[in-house]
C-alpha cells in the first residue's frame, strides 16, 4: 500500500505522518525513549536517599508516568485528527482562550529545545562510549564512527522507523545491565560504605533522576500520530511502564545492595578495565544511539514541515534530499555544540530542570483540567486534587531543580 493513503485527511497545516504503527512498535518506542542513561544512576539515587526511599521514590514516579502518559491518550483521543504533536495538543486544548499561541509556543519551544539538547547529549555519550572500547585518545576516530553510522541510520524519517532499531535497543541495555549485575553476584565482598552525608541538593537531585527515568512524555504525542490505532496506545504503555518498573527496582536493588553507599553516580564504573566493560560500552552506544534517532525523528519533521509542509511525506528524491540536509545540518550544530560548549552536561540540566517536569506531568495535568472544564465534564473530587498535585509537583521540581543545577554550573 502507498505509504500516501494511509494518511488521513486534517483540517489545518499540520501534516500527518504514516499512521503504520502497532501498539508493539509503540512498545519499542517507549522502552527506547524510557530507559536511558538513568537507569544506571538509580543505584546511586538509593545511596543517596536510602533504600526504602529510593525504591518508594521509584514506584511513584511509575505511578506518575502512567497517570501523565493515560492523560495525554486521553487528550489526544478528543482530537485525534490535530494533536499530532504536542505543541498542536496546546493549539486544541487552548484555542480561543487569551494566550493560545503563547502557550503552544511554549510547549513546542520547551519541547524542541530539550530534544535537540537530547541529541547533542546523546551523540556526546555515543563518542565516550566508543571511546571506553577503542581507548581515551582515539577521540577523532570515535567521532567520526559516530557520524558514520548515525547520519545513515538518520535518514529514517518516521518513529515507526526507528521503533525498530528500538527492538534492538532494548536488547542492548539488556546486555548493559546483564554485565553490571553479573559483576554484582561474582563480587565477594560489599563496598565500606562511604561516610560522606549528601547534601540537601545532591538528595534532590538523586531523587529527581529517579522521577524523570520515567519522562518521556513529551514524544508521546507524536508516537500516538503514528500510530493505526491510537486506542492501543494505552496498551502498550502499561506493558511497557510496568516492564520497565521491574527492570529498575531490580537493578537498582541489586546494585546497591553489592556495593552500598559506595556506589558511583555511573554504575558501568564498578566494571574493571576488560572485556566485559568494553562490551558494555559498546552495548550502551547502540543504546544511546536510538535515542538519538527518536529525537532526530520528531526535530527532523518539524523543520521538514516549516521547509516544506508539501513535502514532509514526500518519499521521493525531493523529501529524502531535504531530509538528508536536515540531519546533516542537525548533526554538524550538535557536535559543534559538543565542541564549543565544555560544561554541556550541566546546561542540558538546567533545559532539562525547565522543560522535563513541565512535558512530563505538568502540561498533562493542566490541558486535562482545561480540556474537561471547556467540554462541560464534571471531574471527581480525587481527580482534581490528583492533577492539581502533578502541577504543583511541576513547580517545586522545576524551582529546585534550576536552583540545584544553577549551583552546580556556576
Amino acid at each position: 500500500m502507498d505509504e500516501a493513503s494511509l494518511l488521513p485527511y486534517t483540517p489545518h497545516h499540520d501534516v500527518a505522518p504514516p499512521q503504520r504503527s502497532e501498539w508493539w512498535n509503540v512498545c519499542f518506542i517507549l522502552f527506547a525513549e524510557l530507559v536511558g542513561t538513568g537507569v544506571l544512576a538509580l543505584p546511586f539515587t538509593l545511596a543517596q536517599v536510602g533504600l526504602i526511599a529510593g525504591v518508594a521514590i521509584i514506584f511513584a514516579s511509575f505511578v506518575l508516568s502512567v497517570a501523565s502518559g493515560l492523560l495525554l491518550w486521553r487528550l489526544h483521543a478528543l482530537h485525534p485528527d490535530e494533536a499530532l504533536t504536542y505543541g498542536a495538543l496546546a493549539r486544541c486544548v487552548m484555542r480561543g482562550t487569551a494566550g493560545s499561541g503563547i502557550v503552544q509556543s511554549i510547549v513546542s519551544t520547551l519541547q524542541y529545545v530539550a530534544f535537540f539538547g537530547n541529541m547533542a547529549i546523546n551523540l556526546l555519550l555515543v563518542v565516550s562510549s566508543l571511546r571506553m572500547v577503542l581507548g581515551p585518545d582515539q577521540t577523532l576516530a570515535c567521532y567520526s564512527i559516530a557520524a558514520a553510522v548515525l547520519l545513515p541510520l538518520a535518514q529514517i524519517r518516521t518513529l515507526h522507523g526507528v521503533s525498530w532499531a528500538g527492538l534492538g535497543s532494548s536488547l542492548a541495555i539488556a546486555t548493559v545491565l546483564a554485565v553490571v549485575l553479573g559483576k554484582c553476584y561474582v563480587r565477594s565482598a560489599r563496598a565500606t560504605r562511604a561516610a560522606a552525608v549528601p547534601s540537601p541538593f545532591e538528595q534532590f537531585s538523586a531523587a529527581a533522576a529517579a522521577i524523570f527515568a520515567f519522562g518521556g512524555q513529551g514524544l508521546f504525542m507524536e508516537t500516538m500520530a503514528e500510530m493505526r490505532d491510537a486506542r492501543d496506545f494505552k496498551r502498550a504503555l502499561l506493558i511497557t511502564s510496568s516492564a520497565i518498573l521491574c527492570i529498575y527496582l531490580l537493578s537498582s536493588v541489586t546494585i546497591f545492595d553489592a556495593f552500598g553507599d559506595a556506589v558511583p553516580p555511573n554504575a558501568m564504573e564498578v566494571l574493571p578495565d576488560g572485556p566485559a566493560r568494553k562490551v558494555a560500552a559498546a552495548a550502551m552506544a547502540f543504546h544511546v544511539a536510538v535515542s538519538y534517532l527518536l529525537a532526530n525523528a520528531v526535530i527532523g519533521r518539524a523543520i521538514h514541515l516549516k521547509l516544506d509542509t508539501e513535502g514532509a511525506n514526500d518519499w521521493g528524491a525531493r523529501g529524502r534530499l531535504c531530509w538528508l540536509g536536515i540531519t546533516s545540518a542537525a548533526m554538524a550544530l550538535c557536535a559543534a555544540v559538543v565542541a564549543l560548549i565544555p560544561n554541556l552536561s550541566q546546561l542540558m540540566g538546567l533545559v532539562g530542570a525547565l522543560s522535563t517536569a513541565p512535558l512530563s506531568f505538568g502540561f498533562p495535568a493542566f490541558f486535562f483540567i482545561v480540556a474537561s472544564r471547556r467540554a462541560g465534564s464534571a471531574l471527581g473530587a480525587a481527580e482534581v486534587l490528583g492533577l492539581w498535585a502533578m502541577v504543583a509537583l511541576t513547580v517545586v521540581l522545576v524551582t529546585l531543580g534550576l536552583a540545584a543545577n544553577a549551583a552546580m554550573l556556576f
